[in-house]
């Protein structure tokens, strides 16, 4: 789906699942995406206004996820499998990060960029974790993690921090 070059979508409800393959979509307009899910593939989304991530797993691949110019919400799970997979979720121009839900690269690496802040109660695991914001980490609600490496880097605004691996 959008395999060699990305699909061009303007929609407000996404769905995307492939079996193997590539998962590569531009869409220009606030969204929720339901579900984006590959076996063999890596998945990346490039979304014009805020976007929640209900669902978004590989079996074995990488997952890139940005929003220009909106909220990024991590709905129930965000899982990157395989190994050397990891997960990067940026928001640009403006924009926060919300982490509602589980954010996973079991053993690989973890990265938010968010334009403004980073807050949310859902876990983020995976070897590598590395933050970074403007206007906070977890300033509102300490963030949940679970990692043996951890970096955290803020413009302004708190940094708060619980991680279950000491």
């Amino acid at each position: 789906i959008g395999n060699t070059t990305a699909l061009e979508l303007t929609g407000s409800s996404i769905s995307a699942e492939t079996t193997n393959g590539n998962i590569d979509l531009n869409n220009v307009i606030a969204a929720t995406y339901s579900s984006l899910t590959t076996g063999a593939g890596s998945i990346t989304v490039d979304n014009t206004g805020a976007a929640t991530f209900t669902t978004a797993t590989t079996t074995d691949g990488l997952i890139d996820l940005e929003t220009i110019s909106g909220n990024l919400t991590v709905g129930t799970s965000v899982t990157a499998g395989g190994s050397n997979k990891n997960v990067t979720l940026t928001t640009t121009t403006s924009g926060n990060v919300f982490l509602t839900g589980t954010t996973t690269a079991d053993g690989d690496t973890v990265t938010i960029n968010s334009a403004g802040n980073i807050n949310g109660v859902g876990l983020v695991t995976a070897a590598t974790i590395d933050l970074n914001a403007v206007t906070g980490i977890g300033n509102t609600t300490a963030l949940e993690l679970s990692g043996s490496s951890v970096s955290a880097d803020t413009t302004g605004g708190n940094i708060d921090l619980n991680n279950a691996i000491a």
